[in-house]
C-alpha cells in the first residue's frame, strides 16, 4: 500500500517537474525533501502496528495462547490475527491520508509562494515598463517588446494557476 501511494505520488512530481522546468513555477527540490522525510515516516508502519498487536505483552493473546489446543482455540487465533491486519490497514490508510494532506499543503504554499513572487516581479516590471514607455518618448518598438514579454509572463502565471484550480477540482 505504502509503495503504491509512493510511486503515485513519485509520478505525479515526475509529471510536475516536467511542466515546472518550462514553467518554472516552484523550487521541486523543497518539495521532493518533503516528499522524501514523509515516505521514509510511513515505511514498517504496517509491520510496526502488527509487531505491536502481536507480542506476549498483549493480555488477549496471552489468554488465547493458555487455551487447550484444538479448534476453539485456532478459531480465537484467526479472528484476532483478521482483526489485527483489518486496524493495520485502517491505520496506514490514516497515516496515509494525512501525510497526502501535509504533501498537499506543502504543495500549495509552495505555489502560493512561487505565485506571490510572480506577482511581484511582475508588478516590478509593469511600473518598469511605464517608465521606460515614458523615456522612450514615442519609440513604440522597444516600448511594446517590454510589454510583450510582460504579458508572456502574466499568461504563463495565469495558465499555471488555472492548471492547479483544475486539479484541485
Amino acid at each position: 500500500m505504502i509503495v503504491e501511494y509512493s510511486e503515485a505520488l513519485n509520478e505525479i512530481l515526475d509529471t510536475f517537474d516536467e511542466y515546472n522546468k518550462t514553467l518554472k513555477v516552484i523550487r521541486l527540490e523543497s518539495v521532493k525533501r518533503r516528499f522524501d522525510i514523509t515516505n521514509e515516516n510511513l515505511r514498517g508502519t504496517f509491520e510496526n502496528y502488527i509487531c505491536k498487536k502481536i507480542s506476549f505483552d498483549n493480555p488477549k493473546l496471552t489468554s488465547i495462547l493458555k487455551m487447550p489446543a484444538g479448534e476453539l482455540k485456532s478459531q480465537h487465533l484467526q479472528e484476532m490475527k483478521q482483526n489485527i491486519f483489518i486496524e493495520a490497514a485502517n491505520d496506514i490508510v490514516k497515516k496515509i491520508k494525512k501525510a497526502t494532506d501535509d504533501f498537499t499543503t506543502t504543495l500549495e504554499e509552495s505555489f502560493e509562494l512561487s505565485f506571490e513572487r510572480a506577482e511581484y516581479s511582475i508588478e516590478e516590471k509593469r511600473e518598469a515598463f511605464e517608465k521606460l514607455s515614458e523615456t522612450l518618448d514615442g519609440n513604440a518598438t522597444v516600448a511594446e517588446n517590454v510589454y510583450v514579454k510582460s504579458d508572456y509572463t502574466i499568461a504563463v502565471c495565469s495558465y499555471a494557476e488555472a492548471m492547479i484550480q483544475k486539479e484541485e477540482v
